[in-house]
């Protein structure tokens, strides 16, 4: 059944965006500047992990490369509160291959691995994280088991989708 007293679709698109976030039917957030997006992310995980690290749970999250511009903030969010990551169960949404269908190596710039190790894992501080075992990235091996994979951790507490280009 429509919904009559909603805007439709084509009027959504014309209204200004303080005006979208009341109307719209799920939760949205309206940012005048894209740097508040990228803290706003940055706080959502470092709040995550601690309100699960507080009731002993594991926080598993499914990330992609892109949106990325909120690592730094998390980073640093992390290593100045003290934010342990050794419960994070980390999934990579997506990795590139060639054109033999070989993953990228991780020195590669276009490897979604060697960009995470290397812009977030490794930028944490040694003590607070992540276990090597809890970082998951798609493989030729495990690709058709990574639903389930995420499943046997508990299910995603948090992904979001990518965006960017």
């Amino acid at each position: 059944m429509l919904d009559h007293t909603r805007p439709s679709w084509t009027e959504m698109m014309t209204l200004p965006p303080e005006r979208l976030a009341e109307q719209s039917r799920i939760p949205l957030s309206v940012f005048s500047e894209p740097s508040a997006i990228f803290s706003k992310l940055a706080r959502e995980i470092a709040d995550l992990i601690v309100t699960n690290n507080a009731q002993g749970r594991s926080t598993v999250l499914i990330q992609p490369v892109g949106p990325k511009k909120h690592f730094p903030e998390l980073v640093e969010i992390t290593n100045q509160e003290k934010i342990s990551w050794k419960n994070v169960i980390s999934f990579n949404m997506d990795e590139w291959m060639d054109w033999q269908c070989r993953l990228l190596p991780e020195g590669h710039p276009w490897s979604f691995k060697g960009y995470m190790i290397e812009n977030l894992f490794s930028k944490i501080d040694s003590d607070l994280a992540p276990l090597s075992e809890n970082l998951l990235f798609p493989t030729l091996s495990n690709m058709d088991r990574y639903s389930d994979m995420i499943a046997e951790a508990g299910g995603a507490d948090l992904c979001y989708g990518g965006f960017g280009f």
